[in-house]
């Protein structure tokens, strides 16, 4: 298997395998899948199915930056007192 993690495809790439435990790496997982599902033509997907699967996907990977506004509150109370 190289260096992909353990349970992983072969197929995988080392960038994926380093990304996959960030948050929204199995939400991205599935997106990718729906619209492989959605483009080869399987009649149980749809273009909503897509949609909704994008919107799990954006919201998961939202959370990366949970601190964000945190540290934007931070930044502003050290630049007035500056």
């Amino acid at each position: 298997m190289g260096i992909c993690a353990p349970g992983r495809t072969p197929a995988c790439t080392a960038t994926r395998c380093q990304e996959a435990w960030l948050p929204g790496g199995r939400a991205r997982d599935a997106y990718e899948a729906t619209v492989a599902a959605l483009s080869n033509g399987h009649p149980g997907v749809s273009l909503g199915a897509v949609a909704t699967a994008k919107a799990r996907m954006d919201r998961a990977q939202a959370n990366r930056t949970g601190t964000k506004p945190l540290h934007d509150l931070i930044t502003r109370a050290q630049d007035r007192k500056g």
